[in-house]
């Protein structure tokens, strides 16, 4: 039997695989897998104002030109 915070991360880790197919099935995330394989941060809060989490988002290469809706 499972400990239940395994399966707890377990199903985040399946929510989160398929919410990333559905919006980035086939495309090309290379080069903001290297950006923060090169470490590359991100430090996001839930209490962050849009605009100051945009401003972070703006800072992994590439990542807006695949997100144009945020652009």
């Amino acid at each position: 039997m499972k400990a239940p915070i395994t399966v707890v991360r377990e199903l985040i880790r399946m929510a989160v695989g398929k919410v990333y197919d559905r919006y980035f099935n086939g495309v090309d995330t290379e080069q903001i897998e290297q950006w923060f394989n090169l470490g590359g941060t991100v430090k996001l809060d839930e209490d962050q104002p849009a605009p100051a989490a945009l401003k972070e988002l703006k800072g992994i290469q590439g990542l807006l030109e695949k997100l144009p809706s945020l652009a």
